[in-house]
C-alpha cells in the first residue's frame, strides 16, 4: 500500500543527497576480462543516447574486485557517478580502477575532468601506471555549486591533487577513505588531497579517513572562504607540510583526529618569511585578518564574527623524526612546527575581539599504532631538499615497496591499544582517529549520532541511521525513546510500497534495536537498492536512507 502524502515530502528532503534517490539510471559494468588499457573510457564515451547525449543521471556501478583500466582524461559535461556495488569474489570490497598508458606509451593527466557531480564510492584508485609514471590529479572539476562526494574509497599515487577545484560554491564531502603516498616531484608542496584554486566554497567535510604518506598539504583553501569547514576523527601520518595550507577560516572545527608525524619539515627563518603573512612560523592552525569582501561572502560583517573550534587532537612525532629536525636545528636552525603561532594563540585568548575561536591544545603521547610505515623515506626526501634545494623526488614507498595495494583494504594496523590516553580522548569518550579502525566503536559512534527529524516537528523519539549502511544481507536500526508509547517501524521501496513492518508495539523509554534482514513480509529477499524507513510514534515521524547492495 502507498503513502504518498509522507513520502512525497520525505523523497524530496533524503533524495536531495548523494544518490539522488529514484530519479537515477544505473549502468552495470562488468571487468574486462582483456584488461584494455582503455576500457573505462570506450565504456563512458560510448554511453550516450540517439541523439549523442548523456544519461541523464547515470550511475556507472562496477563489481568489488573487479579491475578496470582508463588511459585517457574522462572529459565530462556533467556529473560523473561510479559506485561498485555487489558481492567481491576475491574478498576485497572495492572496484579496482588502475592507470593504463595510450598508443604513444604515454600516461594521462588525471582520471577526470567534469563539470557536474562527483561519487565516487568503494572504489580503489591506483594513479601510477606499470612504467611508474604518476597521473597529476584524480579529478580536476569546473562546475560551479556542485558536490564531491566520496565514501569508502582508497586512492594512492596522484602526483599533485586527489581533488582539485577550479570552481566556485561546491560541498565537498570525503568520509571513510584512505589516502596514501600523495606525491610527486617540484617540492614539499606538491602532493595534496584537496584543493582550491582561489576560488570560495560553501561547505567542506572530511570525517573518518586515514592519510598517510602525503608530502604537500592535506587541504589547500590559502586565501579563499568556505562557509563551513569540519576536520573529524581523522588519523593523518607522515606529512612533510602541514594539514591545512588556509589562513581565512571563518566557520569551521578540527576536532578528534591524530596527527602523527605531521609537518614533519619544520621550518626555519627562511621558510616562515615565504609562507605566513607575517613570517611567523605557520603552524598546524593557522589564521589571518580576512578582508571585509570575503567576510561578506560568507555572510559576516567582522573579524570577532569567525568561528573555529579546535579539540580533542593528539600532535606527536616518533624519535626518528625528532632526530631530523635535531640535526636540522644544528644545521640550518630548523624548528618544529607549533601548535599554532604567536598570531593565532593571541587570537584564541582574547575572548573580548575573537568569542568564538576555541583552541585547545593537543594530547602529546604517542598513540602507540600497532604498525605504521616508517617514516624514513621521508626523511630522506626532507634531507635531500634541506641539503641541496633541488625539486627532484624517488619513489616515496611503503615499508614493502608495493606501488599497487589492491590486496587489501588497509596496507596497515593504525588502531592502537586501548590504554593509550588516544582511547577515550574524543567527544563522547570515543577514540581519536579514524573510527575504522575500531569497527565497535565505530558502530557505537554511529549509533551516538541523532539525526534530524525530516518533518521538522518536535517528537519524543530519535531515529538513528541503521549500521551498517550499506549493508548485506542484515542491519540494525537504532531508536531512542524519550517517553514511552506506541512506535510503529516500516520499510518502503523509493516507490512508496510497503516492503515489511518491523515493529508496531509499545515501548518503554530507552534504546531499542530492530534488525531487518533484507526480507519482505512474505520472507523472501529484496533486491538491491535504496530503502526507506519509517520511524512514527504518534504525530510526528522520521525517515532514513538505506541501501541494500547484494
Amino acid at each position: 500500500m502507498r503513502n504518498f502524502k509522507w513520502l512525497s515530502v520525505t523523497l524530496v528532503f533524503l533524495l536531495m543527497g548523494i544518490y539522488n534517490g529514484m530519479a537515477q539510471n544505473y549502468l552495470d559494468v562488468p571487468p574486462d576480462p582483456n584488461y584494455s588499457s582503455d576500457y573505462l573510457n570506450k565504456v563512458i564515451y560510448g554511453d550516450t543516447t540517439s541523439t549523442g547525449d548523456r544519461v541523464a543521471d547515470r550511475v556507472y556501478r562496477l563489481e568489488p574486485g573487479g579491475i578496470y583500466y582508463f588511459n585517457n582524461i574522462i572529459k565530462i559535461k556533467g556529473d560523473l557517478k561510479i559506485v561498485a556495488e555487489g558481492q567481491s569474489n576475491s574478498g576485497f570490497d572495492k572496484a579496482i580502477i588502475l592507470t593504463g598508458t595510450n598508443d604513444q606509451g604515454n600516461r594521462p593527466g588525471r582520471f577526470a575532468e567534469t563539470h557536474g557531480d562527483v561519487v565516487f564510492k568503494n572504489l580503489y584508485f591506483s594513479c601510477v601506471t606499470d612504467k611508474d609514471k604518476q597521473i597529476l590529479d584524480l579529478v580536476r572539476m569546473y562546475s560551479d555549486s556542485a558536490l564531491i562526494d566520496m565514501e569508502n574509497c582508497f586512492v594512492e599515487w596522484p602526483k599533485l591533487y586527489v581533488f582539485r577545484v577550479y570552481s566556485s560554491h561546491n560541498t565537498v564531502i570525503i568520509k571513510d577513505s584512505y589516502f596514501r603516498n600523495i606525491t610527486g616531484v617540484g617540492g614539499p608542496f606538491n602532493g595534496k588531497v584537496l584543493g582550491f584554486e582561489d576560488t570560495p566554497a560553501e561547505k567542506v567535510v572530511m570525517q573518518n579517513n586515514t592519510m598517510v604518506n602525503i608530502q604537500g598539504p592535506l587541504f589547500k583553501g590559502r586565501f579563499n572562504t568556505i562557509k563551513f569547514f569540519k576536520f573529524d576523527h581523522n588519523t593523518v601520518v607522515n606529512t612533510i607540510k602541514w594539514p591545512f595550507h588556509f589562513e581565512y577560516w571563518t566557520n569551521g572545527e578540527v576536532t578528534n583526529n591524530i596527527f602523527f608525524n605531521t609537518a614533519a619539515y619544520g621550518e626555519n627563518k627562511k621558510d616562515a618569511s615565504n609562507q605566513d603573512p607575517e613570517g611567523l612560523m605557520f603552524g598546524i592552525i593557522n589564521l589571518y585578518t580576512v578582508p571585509d569582501s570575503l567576510l561578506a561572502q560568507v555572510g559576516l560583517h567582522s573579524q570577532s564574527e569567525r568561528k573555529l573550534v579546535v579539540k580533542n587532537n593528539l600532535y606527536y612525532f616518533d624519535q626518528k623524526v625528532k632526530d631530523y629536525l635535531a640535526d636540522w636545528w644544528q644545521k640550518d636552525s630548523v624548528k618544529e612546527e607549533p601548535w599554532v603561532n604567536e598570531r593565532t594563540k593571541a587570537w584564541a585568548d582574547d575572548d573580548t575581539n575573537f568569542p568564538y575561536i576555541d583552541i585547545e591544545d593537543p594530547i602529546t603521547d604517542d598513540p602507540g599504532f600497532f604498525e605504521y610505515p616508517t617514516p624514513d623515506s621521508m626523511i630522506k626526501k626532507m634531507d635531500q631538499w634541506r641539503t641541496d634545494g633541488k625539486k627532484k623526488t624517488w619513489w616515496w614507498v611503503d615499508d614493502d615497496g608495493d606501488k599497487v595495494s589492491n590486496a587489501t583494504d588497509r596496507p596497515h594496523n593504525l588502531a592502537y591499544s586501548t590504554d593509550s590516553p588516544a582511547y577515550t580522548a574524543a567527544d563522547g569518550g570515543f577514540p581519536l582517529g579514524d573510527l575504522n579502525w575500531f569497527p565497535d566503536k565505530k558502530e557505537e559512534w554511529v549509533t551516538a549520532i541523532s539525526h534530524k527529524q525530516t518533518n521538522g516537528i518536535p517528537s519524543d523519539f530519535s531515529l538513528l541511521q541503521n549500521y551498517p549502511n550499506p549493508f548485506n544481507p542484515t542491519t540494525k536500526i537504532t531508536f531512542l525513546m524519550k517517553k514511552a508509547g506506541r512506535a510503529q517501524l516500516t520499510v518502503y521501496n523509493v516507490l512508496g510500497e510497503k516492503v515489511i513492518t518491523l515493529a508496531n508495539k509499545k515501548f518503554a523509554v530507552g534504546k531499542h534495536s530492530v534488525v531487518w534482514k533484507g526480507l519482505n513480509e512474505a520472507g523472501n529477499k529484496v533486491p538491491s537498492g535504496i530503502y526507506l524507513c519509517r520511524f512514527q510514534s504518534g504525530k510526528s515521524q522520521a525517515v532514513i536512507k538505506m541501501v541494500l547492495v547484494r
